[in-house]
């Protein structure tokens, strides 16, 4: 291997030269042909052709984005730009690092220069951790204004125009000297100020409230990362499946009239994620399971989801269970090849955020689960009898091994 591999660079350096006639350059085309064998099948390796051929991504494990969004939320100059400011000494803290007084263009560059220390330190080239495209272009453009590639767009699926490079903030603020633009409701009330009124009022996607001040817009930003008690998932899920789920890469109406929905959250569970991905993947599931039910059943779907965490091994889930259909691959069918639908929802949503597994009746009372798509090679382990169930694990035990 290494022989062919020296043989082909030499011969590519040759074919590069530009003293070399057409005639010259076939000539050597030809040697190079002969020489590696290109045209026999033999030379191919016996684990490269028994591969199977597939559109899927390489695998990355959600730990990373997990690790990155735990630490912004941390960090005593970024967590601010997800939480209210309800201290006159956090003020202080912010406004003699940003030369005695406060302004929203100061602060705004102490966490322009954070966030960019903080991508740095999960650079993939450079230390090999992942992170996803779509979300930090999403909380660069919230931050900076601008994305990766410097275009200025909005925000989020609701196109939120305004972020903490905002020139019409930043004139308010010369108009407010002292002034946060997100004040928890102490210092609100102190201060007789609410912070940076918008110009025009929003509608959430993710709850029946309007956005009216930058401070709500704070608020709604740290909810596209952030799981806990009272902005928990059951809520979202819930709102989705009344008032469905706009984004720019997906559509759903409501689906209170075309599904029988039951719901098990254990609220109490924290977690740091995407959350508009993990909604996404929970609309694109929906849909799987709809499309399954149209095709082979009159009844109205009946589907179970739920959030808890495992007792043995710690790993948090997120479930959607289809109760009353069936899956309709064998097992050996489901390891070799997955369906257009799943490997969709791995590229579009899932890949980076959690893992995915499958519980089913395979046929002859054959009750499974497969890992789909966890970086370990897929296998299935026997269980008790059950309807077909999609689990999304977004956070495991770290000491499990991923292989990319």
């Amino acid at each position: 291997m290494v022989k062919k591999t020296n043989t082909q660079n030499f011969i590519s350096t040759l074919l590069t030269n530009k003293k070399l006639t057409n005639t010259q350059r076939e000539r050597i085309a030809a040697l190079m042909i002969r020489d590696l064998d290109l045209e026999s099948p033999s030379q191919e390796s016996e684990s490269d052709s028994n591969l199977p051929k597939t559109d899927l991504p390489e695998y990355h494990s959600p730990a990373d984005v997990m690790k990155f969004l735990l630490e912004y939320n941390q960090d005593p100059i970024l967590k601010y730009t997800c939480h209210p400011i309800d201290s006159p000494d956090v003020i202080k803290e912010i406004a003699e690092m940003c030369g005695g007084t406060y302004t929203v263009e100061g602060h705004y560059h102490l966490i322009s220069t954070r966030f960019k220390q903080l991508r740095e330190k999960y650079n993939f080239k450079k230390f090999g951790k992942y992170l996803d495209y779509k979300v930090i272009t999403l909380m660069k453009v919230y931050i900076d204004g601008t994305t990766l590639d410097k275009d200025t767009p909005s925000w989020s699926h609701l196109q939120i125009p305004y972020n903490w490079h905002t020139p019409e903030l930043w004139a308010w603020s010369k108009k407010n000297p002292g002034i946060v633009p997100n004040p928890g409701e102490n210092i609100a009330e102190e201060l007789e100020n609410e912070g940076y009124k918008l110009p025009k009022n929003l509608s959430s996607n993710l709850a029946a409230k309007k956005l009216k001040t930058f401070g709500d817009i704070v608020l709604y930003y740290k909810s596209l990362f952030h799981i806990k008690r009272d902005d928990n998932l059951r809520d979202k899920i819930l709102y989705v499946y009344n008032n469905g789920y706009q984004t720019s890469e997906q559509k759903s109406l409501p689906w209170n009239e075309k599904v029988q929905l039951t719901h098990n959250f254990d609220n109490s569970i924290e977690l740091f994620t995407s959350v508009d991905k993990l909604l996404q993947a929970f609309v694109a599931i929906m849909k799987i399971c709809i499309d399954v039910q149209k095709q082979y059943s009159k009844e109205l779907p009946q589907i179970e989801v739920g959030f808890y965490r495992e007792e043995k091994t710690c790993r948090v889930c997120f479930y959607v269970h289809h109760l009353n259909s069936e899956y309709r691959k064998s097992i050996d069918d489901t390891i070799k090849r997955i369906g257009e639908q799943q490997t969709n929802l791995i590229k579009n949503q899932i890949n980076g955020l959690c893992d995915l597994y499958i519980q089913a009746d395979f046929g002859n009372d054959h009750y499974a689960e497969i890992n789909i798509w966890d970086g370990m090679p897929r296998d299935a382990k026997n269980i008790q009898k059950i309807f077909v169930k999609i689990y999304l694990t977004l956070l495991k035990n770290e000491s499990k091994k991923i292989h990319g």
